[in-house]
């Protein structure tokens, strides 16, 4: 079962009265009236989670608000994101809030990389620079500097 949510004061109506804020507003009213909407959307949600990892992620009403503005105004991901992040409105709807802190997962996999020390370091520097100035050589006009290759030296 999904769990119950808290009662959410709705922004929508302490924003300025246009045509999407109504809409949204009424949009808002009918999903408050029928919860059970979100059951699907909550299987779904859980349907393949791992226990294991990661940390909470949205809601399933979030989701299904969420989705919801992408349907209703006809945007794509990125004009999603950009909305809810420029919008107080849409925010107020998806009932989403702005942060300050940002969380970030990650999984720490083994890697064979090598310990970096002073002396390869030194030497990844010299052949980064040495391609970039082979590179130099193909401009028009060719630049004016010589230089040595001292990628062996420096190895």
């Amino acid at each position: 079962m999904r769990k119950n949510k808290e009662p959410q004061l709705n922004l929508l109506n302490l924003m300025p009265r246009n045509k999407i804020t109504q809409e949204l507003d009424a949009i808002s009213q009918v999903l408050d009236a029928n919860q059970d909407i979100l059951d699907p959307v909550y299987s779904d949600l859980v349907k393949y989670r791992r226990q294991d990892t990661g940390r909470n992620g949205m809601t399933a009403e979030q989701v299904l608000r969420c989705a919801i503005l992408k349907q209703y105004r006809e945007l794509i991901y990125e004009e999603l994101a950009f909305h809810l992040d420029d919008s107080k409105a849409f925010r107020s709807f998806a009932w989403l809030e702005m942060g300050r802190t940002v969380r970030v997962d990650s999984t720490v996999v083994e890697s064979t990389i090598h310990h970096p020390t002073d002396s390869t370091l030194l030497a990844d520097g010299i052949r980064v620079i040495t391609c970039l100035r082979e590179e130099g050589r193909s401009l028009d006009p060719a630049p004016w500097y010589t230089f040595v290759d001292h990628q062996r030296a420096a190895s």
